[in-house]
C-alpha cells in the first residue's frame, strides 16, 4: 500500500490517502504531527512531548554526545 508512494513531500498525504481509498480503506484523519528527519526535528518534538519514549532516547544520545565531545577536548 505505499509503494511507489513518494515520501517527505508536501502530497505525500495526499497520494497515501488516494492510494487506500482506491485499495478500499476509509482512512481517519488525525492530527498533524512533525516527523523526525534531523536533530532538529528530534528536539523539537522533545519539547513538545519531553516525557516521550522518543524524549528519553532523545536524552540519552545526548547525554552520551556531551560525554564524547567532553572526551575530545
Amino acid at each position: 500500500m505505499f509503494d511507489g508512494i513518494e515520501m517527505s513531500t508536501p502530497h505525500t498525504g495526499a497520494a497515501q490517502r488516494d492510494r487506500l481509498r482506491a485499495l478500499g480503506y476509509l482512512p481517519a484523519i488525525l492530527p498533524t504531527m512533525t516527523d523526525i528527519d534531523t536533530w532538529d526535528d528530534a528536539r523539537s518534538v522533545v519539547a513538545a512531548i519531553p516525557s516521550s519514549h522518543t524524549g528519553r532516547a532523545v536524552a540519552t544520545v545526548a547525554a552520551d554526545l556531551r560525554a564524547r565531545q567532553s572526551v575530545d577536548t
